[in-house]
C-alpha cells in the first residue's frame, strides 16, 4: 500500500517513466531499485527507491539532465518493514541540488523514497465510516447498474464480472463474465469468481438465474472464508454443474486442496438457455438444486459461515441474474448418521469394533439403497468393503460393524471416517462422520522378563506363527516341538521361521537383552539365517550366518533409551526353507 502511495502521490495522469534514470542501485539487484517519472513537459520529476532486499545503508548519487528542474527536491520514505504508521510516508529534509544538478542522498535498508520536485502531498485525514454487518436477507437484479459497470458489493477475485444487457431472450440487465480468454498471469490460474456478503453468514440459501453461453461449468460458492494468495486457495463449498447435467459439491480449503463431497447427474442444461440453481446451508447440511429440484445433499461441519459467490470454470460470457441470499429455516434432518468405536483407546496392533448406524425420523421418507463405508488411515487393517443394506424405514436405522485391527507404528490419535450414502424421495444423500481413536503404547515392561511372556506390538513370520516356548511346527499355533539347539533343550524363547520380525514395546525403560541363538534340530541340520536385534529401526547387534549344525550363539545388546524393540531373523539370502531360527532364553532387563 504505502509503496504504491509512494507513487501515486508523485505523478500524474499523462506522465511518462524515464527508462534511462531506472535500474538498480548500484547496478546490482540486491541493492534495491529505481523508476523515474517525468510531467509531460518535463517541468516536473519524480524518482522513486526502493532498498526492500538491501541489508545496509547505501549513499547514491544523483543528477538532474535532459531539460528536468534542477529546483528542490522533497524527499519523503516510508519503513516497510515497521508496522507503526509513525514510519509511513514520512517527509525529510529537503535537498538543494548543485549548480550542476547533482545530490546525494544515504538510503537506510527496508524502505522506499520519493525525491521529487512537486509538491502538496500528505498522508490521508479521511474518516472511514464505521464497520456494518451486510444483513440477510439480500437480493441484487443488477437493474440498477449501468452496462459496463461493476455489480455494488461484489468483489471479483479471477475474471471481470460486469452488469451486460441480458442474453437468451431475457429483457433487462444481468451480471456477466467479460473476459473471454485467459490472461497472462503471476500466479496460478484458478476458477472466474466474484463473492459478496458478509463472512458471519451462517445458514442461507444463495440462489441465482443462470445462463450457459456456450458448453462448460457454472458454480456457486458458501460459507467462502480465508483466502491464501493466489485466489485458487479459497477456503468454502463449491457446486458446480455442467451443460451436460453432471454436478458435484466440492470442499476448498485456503491451501487449494479441493475434496469432492457428492457428485451426480442431472437433466443436462444445455447453452443458450436459463435455469435456476441455488445452493442451501443448514447447519452442516449442505443441499444443491436446480429449477426448485433438489439434486442432492450432503453434510459437511468443516466451514459453518461466510461469503456467497457465483463463478464458472473456464473463460466464457456466461451471465447471472436475480442473486439472492435467504435466512434458512432450520429443519429436522431426513436422517442421522452416527459412528462409535470400542474402545476408544487401543493399544498399537490390537483390535477394535466401530460400528455405524443410519437412523431415519419417523416423519422422514424411507431411506432406500443404502451404503455404508469407513475409512481409517494407512496402517490400520480391516475389510474396507461397502456395507450395503436395503431400505431404513421412518423411525428405524441399519448398522454395520467393523473389525479393525490398529496399527503397529507409534502411538496416536487418527480419525475414522464412516461415509452412508443412500437416496430419499429421489433425491441423493451422504452423510459423513468422523470419529477419534487413541492408539496407545503397551505398558513396558519392569524387572526381568522372559520375552515370550511379553505381549508383542506385532509379529510376522516367514511360515505359520511366531511361536512361544517353541519351535516353529505347522501352519497353526501351538504345534511346534520344544526348543532345542544343538541337543540342548530351552524351556522358553521364541519359534521362528525366516524372515521374522517380533516387535515389543520397552518405552525407554529396559538396559540390556540377551538370548542363545540357532537352527532348532528339527531342521534336521538344514537351513541358513541371521539374527539381528533392532533398537528404534538401529541395528544394536547381528550375528553373521548361522547354519543347520553351528552350535548356539549368544547375542546381547544395550537398550538404554530404546522405544521400540524388534529381533529379526533373516534367510541369508538364500531362502527361508528349514530356517527355524530359534531365540532360546531370550530376556529382557528393565527397570522397576
Amino acid at each position: 500500500t504505502w509503496a504504491t502511495a509512494q507513487v501515486t502521490q508523485f505523478a500524474q495522469p499523462g506522465w511518462t517513466f524515464v527508462d534511462s534514470a531506472s535500474g538498480y542501485l548500484g547496478g546490482t539487484e540486491s541493492n534495491g531499485s529505481y523508476v523515474t517519472l517525468k510531467s509531460p513537459n518535463a517541468s516536473d520529476y519524480s524518482t522513486v527507491l526502493e532498498t526492500t532486499t538491501a541489508t545496509a545503508a547505501q549513499t547514491v548519487h544523483l543528477q538532474v539532465k535532459g531539460g528536468l528542474s534542477t529546483g528542490t527536491v522533497h524527499v519523503w520514505s516510508t519503513d516497510v518493514d515497521s508496522p507503526s504508521a509513525a514510519t509511513s510516508f514520512v517527509r525529510g529534509q529537503d535537498i538543494t541540488p548543485a549548480s550542476d544538478g547533482s545530490y546525494s542522498l544515504t538510503l537506510q535498508p527496508g524502505q522506499v523514497y520519493t525525491v521529487t520536485t512537486t509538491t502538496g502531498q500528505g498522508k490521508g485525514t479521511a474518516t472511514p465510516p464505521a464497520a456494518h454487518a451486510l444483513a440477510l436477507p439480500y437480493r441484487d437484479t443488477f437493474e440498477g447498474d449501468a452496462a459496463g459497470t461493476e455489480a455494488r458489493y461484489l468483489s471479483d477475485m479471477q475474471g471481470a464480472f460486469e452488469a451486460q444487457p441480458c442474453a437468451a431472450g431475457r429483457r433487462g440487465t444481468c451480471l456477466q463474465q467479460m473476459a473471454p480468454v485467459k490472461p497472462i498471469e503471476w500466479q496460478d490460474d484458478s476458477d472466474l469468481f466474484t463473492l459478496v456478503g458478509d463472512t458471519t453468514w451462517s445458514d442461507y440459501t444463495l440462489q441465482t438465474d443462470a445462463e450457459l453461453a456456450k458448453p462448460g461449468t457454472l458454480e456457486l460458492i458458501g460459507r467462502a472464508g480465508t483466502q491464501n494468495r493466489p485466489q485458487s486457495h479459497q477456503q468454502g463449498y463449491f457446486f458446480q454443474i455442467s451443460d451436460t447435467g453432471v454436478w458435484s459439491i466440492l470442499k476448498s480449503d485456503a491451501d487449494g486442496k479441493r475434496t469432492p463431497l457428492i457428485r451426480s447427474a442431472t437433466a443436462p442444461l444445455g447453452t443458450g438457455t436459463w435455469h435456476t440453481l441455488a445452493l442451501s446451508f443448514d447447519g452442516p447440511s449442505i443441499t444443491a438444486s436446480v429449477d426448485g429440484k433438489r439434486l442432492g445433499t450432503v453434510n459437511d461441519a468443516s466451514y459453518g459461515s461466510g461469503q456467497g459467490g457465483l463463478g464458472l470454470t473456464s473463460y466464457d460470457t456466461d451471465q447471472f441474474d436475480n442473486l439472492s441470499f435467504t435466512p434458512v429455516r432450520h429443519a429436522q434432518p431426513a436422517a442421522a448418521l452416527t459412528v462409535t468405536p470400542s474402545p476408544s483407546s487401543v493399544q498399537r496392533g490390537k483390535p477394535l469394533t466401530v460400528t455405524t448406524t443410519v437412523s431415519v425420523p419417523k416423519q422422514a421418507a424411507p431411506a432406500e439403497g443404502v451404503n455404508m463405508t469407513l475409512s481409517a488411515p494407512s496402517g490400520f487393517v480391516y475389510d474396507a468393503m461397502p456395507q450395503v443394506f436395503g431400505s431404513v424405514q421412518p423411525g428405524h436405522s441399519a448398522t454395520a460393524v467393523w473389525q479393525l485391527t490398529a496399527p503397529t507404528g507409534a502411538a496416536s490419535k487418527p480419525t475414522l471416517t464412516a461415509t452412508a450414502t443412500f437416496a430419499q424421495q429421489g433425491v441423493a444423500q451422504v452423510l459423513r462422520q468422523d470419529t477419534q481413536v487413541q492408539v496407545t503404547n503397551p505398558p513396558p515392561p519392569s524387572g526381568v522378563n522372559d520375552v515370550s511372556d511379553l505381549d508383542f506390538v506385532t509379529s510376522t513370520n516367514g511360515w505359520g506363527p511366531v511361536e512361544r516356548d517353541q519351535s516353529v511346527g505347522g501352519t497353526n499355533a501351538g504345534d511346534g516341538t520344544p526348543l532345542t539347539i544343538g541337543g540342548t533343550v530351552y524351556p522358553k524363547g521364541l519359534g521362528t521361521n525366516a524372515v521374522s520380525d517380533v516387535t515389543i514395546y520397552l518405552g525407554g525403560n529396559c538396559s540390556r537383552f540377551t538370548a542363545t541363538v540357532g537352527n532348532d534340530d528339527d531342521a534336521g541340520g538344514n537351513g541358513s539365517m541371521t539374527f539381528s536385534v533392532l533398537g528404534d529401526g538401529k541395528s544394536l547387534a547381528a550375528t553373521g550366518t548361522v547354519r543347520g549344525h553351528d552350535p548356539a550363539q549368544q547375542i546381547s545388546a544395550d537398550l538404554s533409551g530404546v522405544q521400540t524393540l524388534d529381533l529379526v531373523v533373516g534367510d541369508a539370502g538364500d531362502g527361508n526353507a528349514y530356517d527355524h531360527g530359534d531365540w532360546a532364553q531370550p530376556k529382557l532387563t528393565c527397570a522397576g
